[in-house]
């Protein structure tokens, strides 16, 4: 999936114009690796020729619900938007795979990416051009058998940890680590780890809708479909309190997935 920005500063119509400056040396921060031996890999992710995506989302008032039943269960004071929506849809997205192919062994392991410009030191501000992230993993070997609530807690615990980890590390020290998480996602993609993965990246709270290029702020943001299976993206309702989940799955799994009545219960097809 790819998130293409356009920025023209001509672009700015009748309005007063304002600085664009977009940094584009985030390479004196984090140096480019020069070891040619060492080759970049993008088949990361799933692909599925016959994958479907489709638009579910989950409005305050469900969400407030989900957020009360996490905390009523675990005890997680402020579990987030983003926490109970990508359990949820984790999930459930692999019972649907489990009706289409009950004799699956693979167990799930939950991917969740990160935003990791506020954790390098120095951070990167927001005008840096480009991106930098890392992930955090969860396997979940019992799945089937774990609550909602549950699996909110288990990711909660690996974002803490990750955080914990990577806080304040050293821009050097971070491409080292990147280099070992792209041989393990490269891992978990080949098979070689027997894993079924489901891959979450959030853009809510990126301030998409406050986007002008002369002509007004949008009305709607969106996505094209995703070629990559499994791999959940999280965007914020135009009114910033609901979240909009994109859901690209194999064909079959979708089928099940959309009549799943804990989907329907907090989300709506659109």
């Amino acid at each position: 999936m790819k998130l293409i920005c356009l920025v023209h500063a001509g672009l700015l119509g009748d309005q007063k114009p304002s600085p664009l400056s977009p940094q584009v040396n985030a390479s004196s921060i984090i140096p480019p690796i020069e070891d040619p031996s060492t080759k970049a890999e993008f088949g990361l992710f799933p692909h599925q020729e016959n994958c479907v995506t489709k638009r579910f989302v989950f409005d305050s008032s469900k969400l407030s619900q989900l957020k009360a039943k996490v905390t009523g269960e675990t005890g997680i004071k402020n579990p987030t938007r983003v926490e109970v929506v990508a359990a949820l849809v984790h999930k459930h997205a692999h019972a649907a795979a489990s009706i289409v192919d009950p004799n699956s062994s693979k167990p799930p392991i939950f991917i969740h990416v990160v935003n990791m410009r506020p954790l390098i030191n120095p951070p990167l501000t927001p005008n840096y051009v480009g991106n930098l992230s890392n992930y955090f993993g969860v396997p979940m070997p019992n799945a089937k058998d774990l609550s909602h609530s549950r699996l909110v807690s288990e990711l909660r615990k690996a974002k803490i940890e990750f955080n914990d980890k990577f806080k304040g590390i050293s821009a050097k020290d971070f491409r080292e680590e990147v280099l070992k998480s792209v041989e393990y996602m490269q891992m978990i993609s080949n098979g070689e780890s027997n894993l079924d993965q489901y891959i979450c990246t959030s853009m809510c709270r990126f301030p998409f809708y406050d986007t002008d290029f002369g002509w007004g702020k949008p009305e709607r943001v969106n996505f094209a479909a995703s070629p990559f299976k499994n791999f959940l993206l999280l965007l914020d309702e135009p009114n910033g309190e609901g979240v909009e989940a994109f859901v690209p799955l194999e064909g079959k799994i979708m089928n099940a997935f959309e009549r799943d009545p804990e989907i329907l219960k907090f989300g709506s097809i659109r």
